[in-house]
């Protein structure tokens, strides 16, 4: 069986599990066998499965153990008229009342228990009991100031498995400090961190499967728990970023990365797989490992042509998270330049914000140049077909990239991309001059006169995108499936 290891598959799915979920795939329509491993408890477990039609290929290091993988799920009024109409309580909706005062209070996702609050005599929160398809998942412990001090993990018996242990940290947050897993009444095994259980796990999923293969999609996560397994196997780390946070091989790799080459040496990993050629040449001369690989990150579908008329005139949108190393400056700045000109143009940002520090300052640039009315900032859409198949141009200025599969994404909507051309992705993907353009590295002066040439030329936007829907066809996933067997056949895997 291979393995693809990651945190968890969540209900609004990263382009990493995403990228899981096609290899799950192309894996299927080869013949072979594969399943995703999750190293994180999951509280959407059944609900992501079930929207990226993965239902029985998930294994989550916590059900695992339980037991409640795939479980069934149970009468969600039933579970509920258990929990909250007993011991003389009077039931109101989903709050069970003692006298006057609320002491249980059970939350609903969707059809389904999410978590139920029992409270204290004076309020306050002194457990918390999670769910899994309305079966009892796992139970939370706080004490007096509602710090978190233990959570309980139970089998589908509701008899306690796993222990977590914490205390709070310097910065008032939970601190992991023990795990404890209950292997009988009378036995139990303590770890004393995350990697410490994720290592004996994986050895477990080893010692059961003498053909398990890893391939490692979270790096920062995953790794120290390779250092720490026992069982020899074929374990391969994929690359979803840059080597180095600008881009520019001769700079300081990222810290995640530098362990792979000790792991390599040691034979506790067997490869790397990077979704370019260029980076899989730089990992192996910066790594020093000789067996790199280039797989592309994931594969397009075909999609319904939009005639080019239908596209909004002056629509531009990049697709990225709000984060210093995108660099989403240099495209407002520009595009506020552009406006006084051009006043139709309307530029729209569709990513999560994971830098607090980069938000204030792009949110600063817009208030400052009263650009609230052209400049949007959408956050996470988990389908982004309209915005490609509405946009005449898509931007990207990141200082790096692992393969910028929003190029690759737009280009098969036939929505032609202004690119930075940096390490590493946007050089394989866009055709230049074809289905976009490639321009230098952080060159903000030639970013705006490109964008201007191109948004008063609908001719040329036109045509681009026509080869925006061509060229994206050599990502197509007859393309992407040959890649991974000739990989599996080199590798003997097959």
């Amino acid at each position: 069986m291979q393995y693809f290891l990651s945190t968890r598959q969540d209900v609004n799915t990263s382009a990493i599990e995403l990228g899981q979920v096609k290899r799950l795939r192309i894996f299927d329509s080869l013949g072979v066998d594969s399943k995703i491993i999750e190293l994180e408890k999951n509280d959407f477990s059944a609900e992501t499965q079930n929207k990226l039609k993965i239902q029985g290929k998930v294994i989550n290091i916590f059900h695992y153990f339980q037991g409640l993988d795939n479980i069934e799920k149970l009468d969600t009024n039933l579970v509920l008229k258990n929990i909250l109409e007993k011991d003389n309580l009077i039931r109101k909706g989903n709050i069970a009342y003692s006298g006057d005062k609320p002491v249980i209070n059970a939350h609903l996702y969707g059809n389904r228990i999410y978590y139920v609050d029992y409270l204290d005599q004076y309020g306050f929160t002194v457990k918390r009991e999670f769910f899994v398809n309305n079966h009892l998942d796992y139970t939370e412990y706080f004490d007096d100031q509602a710090h978190l001090m233990m959570r309980v993990f139970s089998n589908k018996e509701n008899i306690p498995i796993i222990y977590e242990y914490f205390c709070v940290s310097n910065e008032n947050q939970p601190l992991l400090t023990m795990i404890e897993l209950r292997k009988s009444a009378t036995e139990s095994i303590r770890f004393n961190n995350n990697s410490d259980f994720q290592a004996y796990f994986l050895d477990e999923i080893a010692r059961r499967d003498d053909q398990a293969v890893f391939y490692c999609d979270r790096s920062s996560e995953i790794l120290p728990a390779f250092e720490k397994m026992k069982y020899r196997l074929p374990i391969y780390v994929m690359l979803h970023s840059a080597l180095t946070p600008s881009g520019n091989i001769n700079d300081e790799i990222y810290a995640v990365y530098k362990p792979i080459t000790k792991l390599y040496e040691e034979g506790k990993i067997k490869g790397v797989i990077s979704s370019t050629q260029e980076e899989a040449k730089d990992v192996k001369r910066a790594l020093e490992v000789e067996n790199s690989y280039a797989i592309p990150v994931t594969s397009i579908e075909e999609v319904a042509k939009v005639t080019f008329t239908s596209r909004v005139p002056g629509k531009i949108i990049a697709v990225a998270r709000v984060d210093a190393i995108k660099q989403l400056d240099h495209l407002f700045n520009a595009v506020i330049q552009l406006h006084k000109k051009y006043p139709e143009l309307d530029l729209s940002i569709y990513g999560n914000v994971t830098d607090q520090k980069e938000n204030k300052k792009l949110k600063q640039i817009v208030a400052d140049n009263q650009a609230e009315n052209f400049i949007h900032f959408v956050g996470f859409v988990q389908n982004l077909d309209e915005a490609y198949n509405s946009a005449q141009l898509e931007v990207l200025t990141s200082k790096s990239e692992g393969f910028a599969m929003a190029i690759l994404e737009a280009q098969a909507h036939g929505c032609l991309v202004v690119s930075y051309d940096i390490n590493y992705g946007p050089a394989d993907i866009i055709k230049n001059n074809y289905s976009g353009r490639l321009i230098p590295a952080n060159d903000q002066e030639k970013l705006k006169n490109t964008i201007e040439e191109l948004m008063t030329n609908p001719k040329l936007l036109a045509s681009y995108s026509e080869g925006a829907y061509e060229n994206s066809k050599r990502f197509d996933m007859d393309h992407l499936r040959n890649r991974w067997l000739e990989f599996l056949k080199t590798e003997k895997l097959v």
